[in-house]
């Protein structure tokens, strides 16, 4: 079940296949998720051009190269990761 995450920022990037631009949405991973107080970025828009993304998200800020979130489950002992059963931000 998708929980509602408070918005902290939101970007536009290139898309990772080189197929145009996407609006990401980021917030931080619940208490309870596995990736707890990490950040979690979210597609939520999607555009052949940078300038259909700005005109819909005015307030997002824009990158000429992709952001990583940084996440890391190197806290976690063995398979926690794979039990885990919850959805992930990309």
């Amino acid at each position: 079940m998708a929980h509602a995450r408070e918005i902290l920022e939101r970007t536009i990037e290139p898309d990772k296949h080189g197929n145009g631009f996407v609006m990401y949405e980021w917030s931080i991973y619940e208490p309870w998720s596995v990736l707890a107080g990490q950040d979690c970025k979210s597609a939520r828009g999607f555009a052949d051009t940078v300038a259909e993304l700005t005109a819909e998200y005015p307030e997002a800020t824009v990158y000429d190269h992709r952001v990583d979130a940084g996440n890391s489950v190197a806290h976690l002992p063995g398979e926690e990761w794979d039990d885990a059963r919850e959805e992930w931000c990309y």
